[in-house]
């Protein structure tokens, strides 16, 4: 017998002996478990992780310069109209003519190691006399105003004051009277700008006849002693070229731009020294409640440049009974400090009466006259009132 034929003999002979029960079993009564579902642990991938990170820290930094973009109040043109745009010219070249004495004095004889605050202390002079302008025309532009007033000098048609406050709470005010004249298409200022000590002389040639922009300015001690002031300005941007005169011949030119940001107007100056070009970016900070500039540098000199930080306060000399300002130039763990001259500014401390004025002047230059002639005749002006639109009187405390 085959093999496959013993093994189908045994398996029938078995099923056949094999009792019956299936019929007794009660199923019902048999409990059936569910099986038991294991949870698998997170299994951490550094891949995975740094990928969630990179993403989070991307939407976050896409979100803030969203948010800065969208709350930057910073313009690059602060000066809005033709009043400001004159006093402004006026102003800040009438105080780069100021007789500032540079006084090196230096309280630690320690020689700066830094090859970039070196170069910045050899032009001090420079330096010192820019920054005298921006004490003058910088700060919290709550605390400054150009406003138009009826001239009371019967000289000039029209007048401007300017008002500031200087590094020690002092009010700086200038007044600047002048005519308008159209000769031959040609548009032009001429006039005087004056505080309590001096007066400079004041003439412009506009672009055209609204003011905005001039081609020339120059204010002037004399014939000898002048400053040119050329406007650079375009839609985005308001900067300005300076060239400094000392008996006919150029001393110095410098560009100056101009920003404004929370209420606080800030400059970027360019100029060359005698070996070396820099440019400072300044504003005028609040230390413990005193006025300084903080002044961000970079300098170049052949084939070297470098960069840095710097302050200037405001010191008072007992045996001068003046003030000075306080270079502190740190570099590499070494703190070197210079006294340098300083213009005056005022002779009386800044109130607020001086910037709240019972009515704001908005006194707006008439239209043009005949040519050769100024714009609203002052003979004219007597007989009948002036006629440009929006005229506010005004009184200034």
């Amino acid at each position: 017998m085959k093999t496959s034929e013993l093994k189908k003999k045994i398996r029938a002979s078995a099923l056949s002996e094999m009792p019956d029960v299936l019929s007794k079993i009660d199923l019902s009564s048999i409990d059936i478990v569910e099986p038991v579902e294991t949870i698998s642990k997170p299994s951490f991938s550094l891949r995975r992780i740094l990928s969630y990170s990179f993403t989070l820290l991307f939407v976050g930094v896409v979100a803030a310069v969203g948010y800065l973009t969208l709350h930057d109040d910073t313009t690059y043109t602060p000066l809005t109209n033709a009043t400001e745009l004159i006093a402004f010219q006026a102003i800040s070249s009438a105080s780069l003519l100021e007789d500032i004495e540079a006084i090196p004095l230096s309280f630690d004889a320690t020689a700066l190691s830094d090859e970039s605050s070196t170069l910045i202390q050899n032009e001090l002079d420079t330096i010192n006399q820019y920054l005298n302008m921006m004490e003058i025309v910088l700060g919290d532009t709550q605390s400054m105003m150009s406003v138009d007033v009826v001239s009371d000098n019967p000289d000039f048609e029209y007048e401007i004051i300017y008002r500031n406050v200087d590094l020690v709470g002092t009010l700086i005010e200038f007044r600047l009277y002048y005519n308008l004249f159209d000769t031959d298409g040609v548009y032009s200022l001429e006039g005087i700008l004056t505080n309590d000590v001096e007066t400079y002389i004041i003439e412009g040639v506009f672009a055209d006849e609204t003011l905005s922009s001039f081609i020339s300015f120059r204010a002037a001690l004399d014939e000898d002693h002048y400053v040119e002031c050329i406007d650079l300005s375009t839609s985005d941007s308001q900067q300005f070229r300076y060239r400094i005169y000392a008996f006919n011949a150029i001393q110095n030119e410098g560009d100056v731009s101009l920003e404004k940001a929370n209420d606080l107007l800030k400059a970027s100056i360019h100029t060359s020294g005698v070996n070396s070009s820099f440019t400072l970016g300044v504003e005028r900070i609040n230390v413990q409640s005193q006025g300084r500039f903080r002044v961000m540098y970079m300098v170049t000199s052949g084939s070297y440049s470098g960069e840095g930080e710097f302050e200037v306060g405001v010191q008072y000399d007992e045996m001068t009974q003046g003030y000075h300002y306080n270079y502190i130039i740190t570099s590499n763990g070494d703190v070197q400090e210079f006294t340098c001259g300083r213009g005056y500014k005022g002779n009386r401390g800044a109130k607020d009466d001086d910037f709240t004025t019972t009515s704001v002047n908005t006194t707006k230059h008439p239209g043009m006259g005949p040519k050769g002639q100024q714009w609203g005749n002052q003979s004219q002006q007597e007989e009948t009132p002036n006629t440009a639109p929006d005229s506010i009187t005004i009184s200034i405390r």
